[in-house]
């Protein structure tokens, strides 16, 4: 009797432990955070004080997509529109990696941003060499 009791426990405790290793799929991550979003402050220059947009015919917006096969790489860019005149600015390619809720957005390496509930937080560097930085919402 003793060796039944031993049996059956040794099943249900395997049986447990078959169920607490998972295998989920790591989240998409680039699919998570696609999308357009509506730049709602923008500083250049570092130490800059924030403009917020949209404001005397100026707004922004930063596009990201999904980079294909890869779940934890999007492409960004930025959409400018001072009055009539729309600049885009070149695509560029970031790694994601989840940190918590939030999601970290790092180019070549450094880290530039942060994601967290639908708000971007980014800062760049433009190809002058001036810092930029967005915070935009979807």
């Amino acid at each position: 009797m003793k060796t039944n009791r031993s049996f059956i426990l040794l099943v249900a405790v395997a049986g447990l432990a078959a169920c607490s290793k998972k295998n989920e799929p790591a989240p998409d991550l680039a699919a998570q955070l696609a999308g357009t979003y509506q730049v709602l402050s923008i500083a250049l220059g570092a130490g800059a004080q924030p403009l917020p947009l949209p404001q005397n015919g100026v707004s922004a917006t930063l596009k990201l997509e999904k980079a294909a096969g890869n779940p934890t790489q999007v492409t960004y860019s930025a959409t400018t529109n001072n009055r009539g005149i729309v600049t885009t600015s070149a695509v560029e390619t970031l790694d994601l990696a989840a940190n918590g809720n939030d999601v970290d957005l790092s180019k070549k390496g450094a880290k530039i941003g942060t994601w967290s509930n639908n708000t971007l937080s980014i800062t760049d560097t433009t190809p002058g060499g001036q810092k930029i930085s967005y915070v935009a919402s979807r």
